[in-house]
């Protein structure tokens, strides 16, 4: 029997590519095996090559597993778009700015001068850490950047990897942040006051660095 002629999955940037530009991209390339945990880039470090996968998939590592997206019912839930508006207790000022895209809020940011930037909210593992006007989009960019590690939280269920309390979970987010990405700081920095906690939180607390 002849053997199976197998069809190579294709890199979907490079399919779309005209030809020519194509093949001088190729010129250039040597293909190579990668095994599972090869760390292909760190965080701030300079770019030493450029990746086309073929097949298989690569993923940014968090220190938990946040794949179910953190629900913990029992039923799981479904994913939806939940929110349509702003928390009402927050008083919304005539100087301040709504926005969830990345370039307005660079250009709010060049257009008011600023560049120390204090990232809060949630989900620290999701749209903190990750959306384009977020803490990796932030540094990328230059800016001066802090996340304020008491007002934030993650989405993560403790039967997922590593299986620990939901809070712990979280702090192994944070200190993610700050060996990868950013300093830390706690809203008494801020306020002078003690730093916030979560009632459903027996641990003591961090404190204030």
């Amino acid at each position: 029997m002849a053997p199976i002629q197998r069809t190579p999955i294709e890199n979907r940037l490079l399919a779309v590519l005209p030809d020519v530009q194509r093949r001088r991209v190729l010129a250039r390339c040597d293909q190579v095996e990668l095994a599972f945990g090869d760390v292909l880039y760190r965080p701030l470090e300079p770019l030493a090559h450029v990746y086309f996968p073929l097949r298989g998939s690569i993923s940014l590592v968090m220190p938990i597993d946040d794949s179910d997206m953190g629900c913990d019912c029992k039923v799981k839930c479904t994913i939806r778009e939940a929110w349509t508006r702003q928390i009402a207790a927050i008083e919304i000022a005539p100087e301040d700015a709504l926005t969830d895209q990345g370039q307005e809020t660079w250009n709010l940011l060049a257009a008011r001068g600023i560049d120390n930037v204090i990232l809060l909210g949630v989900h620290l593992n999701m749209c903190v850490l990750g959306r384009p006007f977020a803490i990796r989009q932030q540094v990328q960019l230059g800016k001066n950047v802090v996340l304020c590690r008491d007002l934030t939280d993650t989405m993560y269920n403790p039967d997922k990897a590593p299986k620990v309390s939901h809070f712990e979970g979280t702090d192994l987010v944070i200190e993610h942040v700050e060996k990868y990405w950013c300093p830390t700081i706690t809203s008494q920095d801020l306020t002078g006051r003690a730093p916030f906690r979560f009632k459903e939180d027996p641990r003591k607390q961090r404190g204030a660095d």
